[in-house]
């Protein structure tokens, strides 16, 4: 059985220093690769009495990343030519990782979304931090609590890396111009 979500940022450390490669395991939901210059890990956390689903943890450039559960989206939109080619790789709900995490609303009325194109809407990111020291009076009684902010200032390729990384939208969409990110944190 997997491990919970830690309370405590070494404990997260903890359990990525415990991830060891790739793995053609197709129940294995813990893992790493290197792509170009970058090295990606994930660790799949269990849902919890907060959390409803299982969900990724993204290890990417020394920095920990996850899905905001706070109702934000990241909103855009890809063209209508993007989501043909790949339906069934990346947005069927009920066949793709990807696609349990991304709404695309092929009938939005919305006036910035270009003809031709749909609106897609992403849970937004949300780094997790060291906490550092306790301050009085917090929920956990030990140093390093695990915080979260969300990710705004980062530029647009990391940015959509760690998209690629958490929810398992393939590069190839992810960097074609035809798919749009207008707001990363919308809500």
């Amino acid at each position: 059985m997997s491990k919970g979500f830690p309370l405590l940022f070494p404990d997260l450390v903890n359990h990525f220093n415990a991830i060891k490669g790739s793995t053609d395991d197709p129940d294995e939901t813990d893992y790493e690769w290197s792509e170009g210059n970058f090295n990606f890990k994930v660790k799949q956390y269990p849902p919890d009495d907060y959390i409803p689903s299982s969900y990724n943890v993204l290890n990417y450039k020394n920095k920990f990343y996850r899905c905001a559960f706070d109702g934000h989206v990241i909103d855009g939109y890809l063209s209508e030519e993007i989501f043909d080619e790949y339906e069934d790789t990346y947005f069927d709900e009920e066949d793709t990782c990807a696609g349990e995490w991304i709404k695309i609303y092929q009938d939005s009325s919305r006036e910035d979304i270009p003809e031709g194109c749909f609106l897609f809407e992403i849970p937004s990111i949300e780094e997790i931090l060291d906490g550092g020291k306790k301050e009085k009076n917090e929920y956990i009684s030990e140093d390093h609590e695990i915080i979260t902010e969300w990710v705004d200032e980062i530029d647009e390729e990391d940015f959509k890396n760690i998209i690629y990384g958490i929810y398992g939208i393939g590069r190839e969409v992810l960097f074609d111009n035809e798919f749009v990110i207008k707001k990363r944190y919308n809500g």
